[in-house]
């Protein structure tokens, strides 16, 4: 440590993941990523959709069976947007945080967003709640080292105490302002800190050094399936999204053409007090 720096190695360990896991979480996420992109080839989301449904109508056959079947799909596809619209909330969050800290820039949030997919890949968190984390340390006026260095730390603790990723993460930040709090409490080395060494980040430092690895040694392989799951339904319901957007938009049109005309018309009667 040169000059009062401190150096954390903020880079993912995934050499414990299961190999089988992972290659399963490549296949999910590469085919919804393939069911959204088919437009940039020519062939629309509902196009990629046409073999499926085709085939559940050919094996259902009867018309109520159809009918079963397509609301079935459909409800599906429902839930597939509604983990979108959780991961894209998420995603805005970072991204209007980022608008309000001078140390943040596009490729910053660009760079967080894939830092949170590396963290979901070697731990049990997954990358929405990584992001909102993320989001509540940007709009605190930290850098993009810092939060990875917090979330790293985070992270490895969190999977050791038990403690959300958020309230260790909103711990390792006060330390920032030289202030050791619960974790000094319970931490001796950082109890030890003087308040420049805390402002410096010497207290991440130290649960980085101390946990080290823990989030990747802790992981259970059925949650990171799941988040995997979790990615594949959100590159789903993106496309179901786009393919929707239009006839909702439609219909909102359309009711708010009604509302308008109904307060009008009200406005007409008061007026002319009948």
């Amino acid at each position: 440590m040169a000059d009062g720096e401190v150096k954390i190695d903020t880079k993912l360990d995934t050499s414990g993941l299961d190999k089988g896991l992972k290659d399963m979480k490549n296949k999910l996420d590469g085919a919804g990523k393939t069911l959204d992109a088919g437009a940039k080839k020519g062939k629309g989301f509902a196009d990629n959709l046409k073999g499926i449904s085709t085939g559940a109508v050919a094996a259902v056959g009867a018309v109520t069976g159809v009918a079963v079947a397509v609301k079935k799909t459909v409800d599906a596809l429902n839930d597939c947007e509604k983990a979108y619209k959780v991961q894209r909330n998420a995603e805005i969050a970072l991204q209007q945080a980022a608008k309000n800290n001078p140390y943040l820039n596009d490729e910053s949030v660009y760079n967080l967003r894939n830092f949170a997919s590396e963290l979901q890949s070697m731990s049990n968190i997954g990358d929405e709640q990584s992001l909102q984390v993320m989001a509540q340390l940007a709009a605190m006026g930290r850098t993009e080292e810092q939060i990875q260095a917090i979330m790293k730390a985070a992270a490895d603790m969190s999977a050791v105490t038990g403690n959300s990723i958020q309230n260790v993460a909103v711990q390792l930040n006060k330390t920032y302002s030289g202030l050791a709090g619960e974790l000094g409490e319970a931490n001796s080395a950082i109890r030890a800190l003087s308040k420049e060494e805390l402002e410096a980040g010497k207290a991440i430092e130290i649960i980085a050094q101390q946990y080290n690895g823990q989030a990747a040694a802790m992981a259970d392989n059925t949650v990171q399936l799941s988040n995997a799951w979790g990615d594949f339904k959100e590159n789903i319901g993106r496309g179901w999204s786009k393919v929707t957007q239009p006839v909702k938009q439609f219909f909102l049109d359309i009711l708010n053409d009604i509302n308008e005309s109904t307060a009008k018309t009200n406005d007409l009667k008061d007026a002319s007090g009948k």
